[in-house]
């Protein structure tokens, strides 16, 4: 959705973009901890939410990858 934060990638229903949940991880903090650093903040997530979203970045590292392996 392009009016939620530009249109980066987030989770439904949610302002919380996949950037951010890899950046809480970045700093050393659990799925368990990210959970609850944002239930602190208001926003309500669940496991599944966070796995989905680290798929999301998985797959389309990968996508991106195999466009760029396309074009050597």
């Amino acid at each position: 959705d392009p009016k939620i934060h530009s249109g980066m990638p987030v989770i439904a229903g949610t302002r919380v973009t996949v950037a951010e949940i890899i950046d809480y991880l970045q700093d050393d903090k659990t799925v368990t901890d990210v959970i609850k650093t944002l239930k602190k903040a208001g926003i309500l997530v669940t496991r599944d939410e966070v796995v989905a979203a680290l798929d999301y970045a998985k797959f389309s590292t990968l996508n991106e990858a195999q466009k760029s392996e396309a074009f050597k």
